[in-house]
């Protein structure tokens, strides 16, 4: 999903962008002076309508336009910018994306800072800052400081006013401090590093990280995961249309890792020629044909953008190998992305061009073996998801059980649950069937259904009544063929079985004490020994 999409609303709630147009000029470069330092800003490419307002700026935005502090910059719908600073600093902006840029070069404080209070931008610095310079992101809830890295900050607000703030670090560090609309820092602030996000909401009294534990990671594999690695969202917290965009960022936290990359030897890389495209320059008064125009960014950008990524050449598929490890096929991205081809053309570098600054971020993959990772991850992630809900569902079920089926007869200060033997011998509380019933003894068996019963009980048979006060009361000699979660308590000891569906294995346990499936008989001795 085209982070475009998350962010256009209409009366708050969140709609699809639908296709643009672009117009492509000249490139050229901008100077802000200012005692010894400078500062260079420019727009380095254009797409459909971007408006930029200032003291020397005033309306469509067009390549190679200087820039200057203090300039309104505001990107329409189905429409791009990319910003060049210093020319090692970019700024890629997407549709629907609001900031002001504020610049100074002073000699002894250089700073960048981009005000975004509406939209999604990529930061990319290729170069460390120097010592007394920053480069900052400022958003209504928070602000983002980096020293040389790559990032994504994306601000959404509601309709009931409270301001989403999404960070997404792919390269470096980034340090979020929290503060409230008016610009006040409450002292919370976290460093954020490769592969990892941050969820941040606040309004004009607070602003907080977003987490939640509405997912249960006991029951996960979690043998070589940190679980600190998951970021686990508040789903309720999120804005209308947000699912989508979480389920990218949790695929994305699965499998970005730090760069592994390790040095060989420089290997020539093969570099297609690429053809120029024509300037496109509107004469004075005259309109641009928005619909007709080419999207193809310049060779030099691509050119750049090729040289700092592509290290080497993949032996199996032919593919580009990418400084973070990324295989990334030409072919097979031109193969599977009609629309991107339609726009660039079959060039390999115009086609990487478009994954890094946009294709990477819509979950497009870059390799036939990037295609499997993502759609097994996605298979996981689903799993992982409909497991948790059917732990939820089961665990509110037993408890519906338990509370529809205890009456309010009393025996000794004891709420007595009540049982019934049907015409099959088996026992039953409410609809669920706890075992059979042998010798006037409950017997737990391969019949027994998930259930959590308290003691003491009463089982009617035959207009005769049988009372059961203690788990020591009940056959536990089936044990072994129970295929449910099972649990009894007499108030004074508590004895489960619990069955993992996957392994086809039973834990026993008897007041915490846990016993594995062939310790079963250990397990009916410490029962009868209570």
């Amino acid at each position: 999903m085209n982070i475009g999409a998350f962010l256009k609303t209409t009366g708050g709630k969140v709609a699809t962008i639908g296709g643009g147009a672009v117009a492509a000029v000249g490139i050229t470069a901008a100077v802000l002076m200012q005692g010894e330092g400078f500062r260079s800003i420019s727009v380095e490419q254009v797409a459909g309508t971007v408006s930029i307002v200032g003291e020397q700026n005033n309306g469509q935005a067009y390549e190679g336009e200087h820039l200057y502090s203090g300039d309104d910059v505001t990107v329409g719908d189905a429409s791009e910018l990319t910003m060049c600073m210093d020319n090692d600093k970019y700024v890629y902006a997407d549709a629907n994306t609001h900031f002001i840029l504020e610049a100074s070069a002073a000699s002894e404080d250089s700073r960048i800072k981009i005000y975004l209070d509406a939209g999604s931008e990529l930061n990319e610095l290729q170069s460390k800052l120097n010592p007394n310079d920053t480069y900052e992101v400022d958003t209504p809830n928070s602000t983002m400081s980096v020293r040389g890295t790559k990032f994504r900050v994306t601000v959404y607000t509601a309709a009931d006013g409270m301001t989403y703030t999404l960070t997404e670090v792919s390269e470096g560090t980034v340090k979020a401090r929290l503060k409230t609309k008016d610009g006040t820092y409450n002292g919370v602030e976290q460093d954020f590093t490769v592969g990892q996000s941050a969820l941040i909401r606040g309004n004009e009294d607070f602003s907080e990280f977003v987490t939640s534990d509405l997912i249960d990671t006991s029951n996960l594999d979690m043998e070589d995961m940190d679980e600190s690695e998951f970021l686990l969202l508040a789903y309720g917290e999120l804005p209308e249309g947000g699912m989508d965009r979480l389920i990218e960022l949790l695929e994305k936290g699965d499998l970005l890792e730090e760069d592994t990359v390790k040095e060989e030897e420089t290997e020539e890389v093969p570099t297609p020629t690429v053809t120029p495209t024509p300037e496109v320059s509107p004469a004075a008064g005259e309109d641009i044909d928005l619909d007709a125009a080419e999207v193809t960014p310049t060779p030099s950008v691509m050119d750049t953008m090729f040289d700092a990524w592509v290290v080497g050449t993949d032996p199996e598929t032919g593919g580009y190998i990418l400084k973070d490890g990324t295989i990334f096929d030409p072919v097979y991205y031109a193969q599977h992305n009609p629309d991107v081809v339609a726009r660039f053309g079959n060039d390999p570098k115009a086609l990487l061009y478009h994954w890094l600054t946009q294709g990477r971020d819509e979950k497009r993959p870059p390799s036939e073996r990037a295609a499997r990772e993502q759609e097994e991850a996605f298979k996981n992630f689903a799993k992982m998801l409909d497991d948790a809900y059917a732990e939820e569902q089961r665990l509110k079920q037993l408890a519906e059980a338990e509370a529809e089926n205890t009456s309010g007869d009393s025996t000794g200060g004891s709420t007595v649950t009540k049982a019934s033997v049907n015409a099959g011998g088996r026992v039953t509380v409410g609809n669920t069937v706890i075992g059979s019933f042998v010798n006037n003894t409950l017997v737990v068996d391969p019949n027994t259904q998930a259930a959590s019963i308290t003691l003491p009980m009463t089982i009617s048979q035959n207009n005769n009544d049988y009372q059961i006060n203690s788990v020591k009361d009940i056959d536990w000699t089936g044990a072994g063929h129970v295929t449910n979660n099972f649990s009894v308590s007499d108030g004074s000891h508590t004895v489960s079985i619990a069955y993992d569906n996957n392994s086809s294995t039973r834990t026993y346990s008897v007041d915490g004490t846990q016993y594995s499936d062939n310790q079963l008989t250990d397990f009916q001795t410490r029962i009868q020994n209570l």
